[in-house]
């Protein structure tokens, strides 16, 4: 029952969760597909100051793999620049 004026809190706990598919199982499936993972790349970021300041090598490196393994250009610009590390500041 939702109150007029609710007054204090209540803690609760959620979870999500993602379901991969083959994208080929997907269609037959006849199922709505969001997205589509065309590659992926990990890495270690090695030797660099902090966990908040990423060592800058190690990122460029990942962004080639992951590039690479999607079958992308480098220098084709598109929505996956929004993944990248944002750190801008002077370290």
């Amino acid at each position: 029952m939702m109150q007029k004026e609710p007054f204090g809190v209540l803690w609760g706990e959620g979870s999500e969760a993602i379901v991969l598919k083959k994208v080929n199982e997907a269609i037959e499936q006849g199922d709505h597909i969001y997205a589509v993972i065309k590659g992926s790349a990990i890495n270690q970021d090695g030797n660099s100051i902090g966990i908040t300041a990423p060592n800058m090598l190690a990122q460029i490196d990942v962004l080639k793999k992951s590039w690479e393994s999607a079958g992308i250009d480098p220098e084709w610009k598109s929505k996956s620049e929004c993944i990248t590390c944002s750190k801008s500041r002077r370290i």
